[in-house]
């Protein structure tokens, strides 16, 4: 339902906790990326999406990272941070 797809795309673009929203190909349909400070909140955003769009979400995988590293690929090649 393309509809109810765009309503699902404006819910994430108008979540605070939702940071990135992707259209995937192969067995994922999108990835949403979510940053809460602790599990129960992102409980409570993942029940949030499931409840309203459990017409169009069949199955939900996820992931949670507990902390995420910073990595410069180009070492040298910004100014230094004052």
């Amino acid at each position: 339902n393309l509809k109810k797809e765009k309503e699902l795309h404006q819910f994430c673009m108008q979540n605070a906790n939702i940071t990135i929203f992707l259209y995937c190909i192969g067995r994922w349909d999108m990835e949403i990326e979510v940053e809460v400070s602790s599990t129960q909140e992102f409980h409570i955003v993942l029940k949030e999406i499931k409840s309203r769009f459990s017409d169009i979400i069949s199955q939900c995988d996820y992931v949670m990272n507990s902390t995420e590293y910073k990595f410069d690929l180009f070492p040298g090649c910004y100014p230094p941070e004052l």
